[in-house]
């Protein structure tokens, strides 16, 4: 399932993602976020356990969206 939300920091090697649903800051590295992306995006992404540090998650498969999450 995708989550939507928007890119609430940005520094060129990794993302934040405030998620729509409210919930804490989901971390996106580079390797998963489109070209071109930038602070205030609107973004669509999927949570995964981060391999590198357990038990937490992060966001894979970043894209850009034009508009508001479906209903």
């Amino acid at each position: 399932m995708r989550d939507y939300g928007t890119i609430s920091t940005y520094n060129g090697t990794y993302a934040f993602i405030q998620p729509d649903t409210g919930d804490k800051d989901v971390f996106a590295h580079e390797s998963e976020l489109p070209d071109g992306i930038s602070r205030a995006d609107r973004v669509s992404f999927v949570v995964a356990p981060d391999p590198y540090k357990p038990g937490k998650m992060l966001a894979r498969d970043v894209r850009l969206e034009d508009e508001k999450a479906p209903e």
